[in-house]
């Protein structure tokens, strides 16, 4: 559409203000926690006025708008579903070679090594999902910045800002101040 016949959609405070509770909707749907659901409801704003663009006329803005947010809820929920299995596996799964046989051999470290994996998990879950992502990749895998970026498929500053945010969050989260 060119530029010249491509609708006045007014400012994105208009807009946001306009479609903002069918965008709410959307996210509450998808996302059960309240802050998933402002999350999500960011994230399908942010992608709205990004492609807003892209919009051609056909049907009704609120319609486009309501299928875009629909396609990200739907895609944020898949993300969520698959980091949570990842987390899962992790939990169930990884065990550090070096310790196996002293753990396998003693019950009582092989389970206070579970209760250790499991609250590892459940403190990774609280992080948000590319924070979470970059702890597991970096210290659970031992892969390097260069390799979580080139698996993330992200820039090493976007994967070195994760790691620090997601270092600040779990001191956080465990009591160890800033």
């Amino acid at each position: 559409m060119s530029e010249s016949t491509r609708p006045d959609f007014g400012s994105a405070r208009a807009l946001m203000k306009r479609f903002g509770p069918l965008i709410e909707m959307v996210a509450e749907r998808y996302a059960v926690d309240g802050d998933d659901q402002d999350d999500l409801y960011q994230e399908i704003c942010i992608r709205v006025l990004d492609r807003i663009d892209q919009y051609e006329g056909r049907g009704a803005l609120g319609g486009w708008i309501q299928k875009l947010a629909h396609r990200l809820g739907t895609n944020w929920s898949n993300a969520r579903k698959a980091h949570e299995d990842r987390l899962e596996r992790y939990e169930t799964e990884t065990l550090p070679m070096d310790l196996a046989e002293s753990l396998i051999s003693n019950p009582e470290k092989l389970h206070d090594f579970k209760e250790l994996v499991q609250g590892l998990g459940d403190v990774f879950a609280r992080l948000p999902e590319r924070q979470a992502d970059v702890m597991i990749l970096m210290h659970l895998e031992g892969h390097s910045i260069s390799e979580v970026a080139e698996i993330l498929k992200s820039k090493e500053s976007t994967i070195r800002s994760h790691h620090r945010h997601a270092r600040k969050n779990l001191r956080r989260m465990l009591g160890d101040g800033e």
